[in-house]
């Protein structure tokens, strides 16, 4: 499963937002989310890590713009044999073709 790290940000600040009242300053109200990421935004971001480790159980790679659940042998295994059935494909059009 890939999960860009917008669409993770959206679930851990409604997160956050849901865990915890709204900061209050006279009659103005900021969100959780906003609150901490403005304040402190190295425990933001430390946070968000910690959200993504968890939300994934600490099984997922990091990509440029998202996250991916790292895969079962058995994902693996079935992404080589289609890899290979490509391959034999594409080699059987070259083949017929007479390339």
């Amino acid at each position: 499963m890939y999960m860009s790290e917008n669409e993770l940000l959206i679930i851990f600040n409604e997160m956050l937002d849901e865990c915890h009242e709204p900061f209050k300053i006279g009659y103005l109200e900021y969100e959780a989310s906003r609150t901490l990421k403005e304040i402190d935004p190295i425990a933001y971001e430390e946070e968000f890590r910690n959200f993504v480790d968890s939300y994934f159980d600490g099984e997922y790679q990091e990509y440029k713009y998202g996250y991916r659940t790292m895969p079962s042998d058995e994902e693996l295994e079935q992404e080589r044999q289609e890899e290979i059935d490509e391959n034999l494909i594409d080699e059987a059009l070259e083949e017929r073709a007479g390339i």
